[in-house]
């Protein structure tokens, strides 16, 4: 008989303190920043529903973090949860109790007045979203980049300086020649307002999370150990948004889009006049914003060379078929689970 019982959290200390361990022994990148300060402002500060596994002594086997956000579904305000921090502890492993915990969830979450679910899980858990939750894949982010020093990018990877000097000078010549030139100066953003938020609400996408002032604050301003930046142009009548955040990819100082919203075109000289300190920078998501970015100079990045692609699955419980359209949503790396 099992000893692990599944029910709502109910001890903020113990809990973070599994987290902790799993994180750790996991060597995440978020095991640096995570403390109780973390959890508190990802979980108790955002309208959560969180699950454990736990025995007769209150000790944690398992957790299931669920919070939920307002999203606009054909124009009408729906509660989605986003499924993110899952894991047992090894004790607990290979023995069924994830799976326990993921089916109490999802019987619980309706009940809660969540329409409809969507997560990212990795190759190790997908199985179970698929098998024994019934999710559907709805789609996989498409990745795009813009080699601002592709010397350096080609240096992290392979050790051929005559090559890579070769490539290298190459590669920026023809980005530099895709240069978006616009009138306007970037302006930082410090604390995002109302106009910044009607940028994402005029995107109309069938399916979209609602982006407020307050939102935003808290996802990239208020997020305790945050590397993130944000820049604002106005261009000819014409308004673009863009929020950074600082990462390495490749071995090389990157900045990773996690928002954008406004005229596309606006958009791709915005990210011209604010991303020169970085080597490269990476966007993914499922926006009609992307696609214009190559006339900037990105460059798409074809799925089979995508080493951790993000598969977008969806599991609804009343907000209808458009959740399990490919083309109906407005996706970003801030909708993701990793922050």
């Amino acid at each position: 008989m099992s000893r692990w019982n599944a029910s709502l959290a109910d001890d903020p200390e113990r809990l973070v303190a599994a987290v902790k361990t799993v994180l750790q022994q996991e060597d995440s990148h978020k095991a640096p920043v995570f403390d109780r300060k973390f959890w508190d402002w990802q979980y108790a500060r955002n309208p959560s529903w969180v699950y454990v596994l736990h025995d007769e002594n209150g000790n944690i086997g398992g957790y299931y973090h669920v919070p939920t956000y307002p999203m606009l579904v054909n124009g009408q305000i729906k509660t989605a949860g986003v499924i993110q921090d899952v894991a047992v502890v090894p004790e607990a492993r290979g023995k069924g109790e994830f799976r326990k915990l993921a089916e109490f969830a999802h019987l619980d979450l309706p009940r809660r007045g969540v329409d409809f679910i969507y997560t990212y899980p990795n190759e190790k858990s997908i199985h179970t979203f698929l098998k024994y939750n019934g999710y559907k894949i709805v789609l996989d982010y498409d990745v795009y980049l813009l080699p601002l020093k592709p010397k350096n990018v080609l240096d992290a990877k392979m050790k051929i300086p005559i090559v890579n000097a070769w490539a290298g000078a190459v590669i920026k010549a023809f980005t530099s020649l895709k240069k978006i030139k616009v009138s306007g100066e970037a302006v930082p953003v410090t604390c995002f307002d109302d106009e910044h938020a009607r940028l994402f609400a005029e995107k109309n996408a069938p399916v979209q999370r609602l982006r407020s002032a307050q939102y935003l604050n808290w996802r990239y301003f208020e997020r305790p150990a945050g590397e993130h930046s944000a820049y604002f142009l106005r261009s000819e009548g014409k308004k673009a948004l863009v929020v950074y955040k600082k990462d390495v990819l490749f071995g090389c100082p990157a900045l990773l889009m996690m928002d954008f919203a406004g005229d596309a075109r606006t958009l791709a000289g915005l990210v011209r006049q604010t991303a020169q300190n970085a080597d490269l920078v990476f966007v993914a998501g499922k926006s009609a914003l992307l696609a214009p970015l190559t006339a900037a100079g990105f460059v798409k990045v074809p799925a089979r060379f995508n080493p951790r692609p993000l598969r977008h699955l969806v599991l609804d419980f009343g907000a209808g078929d458009v959740v399990y359209n490919p083309n109906a949503w407005e996706l970003s790396l801030g909708d993701w689970d990793v922050f």
